[in-house]
């Protein structure tokens, strides 16, 4: 998967993925134009939508009778290094479902591949695109 970003104006980023895009922004009071999204939200878009769409698809190759599904997220933002220190997911599923079957979505949901890789931190590298990784590596080393 390869998602590009790119500067448009100061503090304003355009994020492309496959042929959509979308608006990355700072508020207002940090001298952004607040018309996009802030990292963090997409973080939250993120764990949400894929919690959602986890939750969808088993419920249909399940057949649970899923009308309808609501999530809202909040994060606390601790310092020292700057992070979210903790999300919390409140879900609202709609529909006549039993509540072994609402236990048996929360666990499927709670295993989308965003919440396991937030649970299991990923390996992250960076290096800048005029120099190859492993000219990085060894410079490192």
């Amino acid at each position: 998967m390869r998602v590009m970003l790119d500067q448009v104006k100061e503090g304003c980023f355009i994020g492309q993925a496959r042929e959509s895009q979308l608006t990355i922004d700072r508020l207002p009071e940090q001298g952004g134009s607040g018309e996009g999204f802030r990292p963090t939200e997409l973080l939250l878009l993120a764990l949400g939508s894929c919690m959602m769409g986890t939750l969808w698809t088993f419920a249909e190759n399940q057949k649970i009778p899923v009308e309808g599904i609501h999530l809202d997220l909040l994060s606390e933002e601790l310092l020292h290094p700057e992070r979210v220190g903790r999300i919390e997911v409140k879900m609202e599923v709609k529909g006549k479902i039993s509540l072994k079957e609402r236990e048996r979505l929360m666990r499927v949901a709670q295993h989308c591949k965003i919440h396991n890789t937030l649970q299991r931190s990923p390996e992250i590298s960076a290096y800048w695109m005029d120099v190859s990784p492993e000219v990085a590596q060894a410079a490192k080393g």
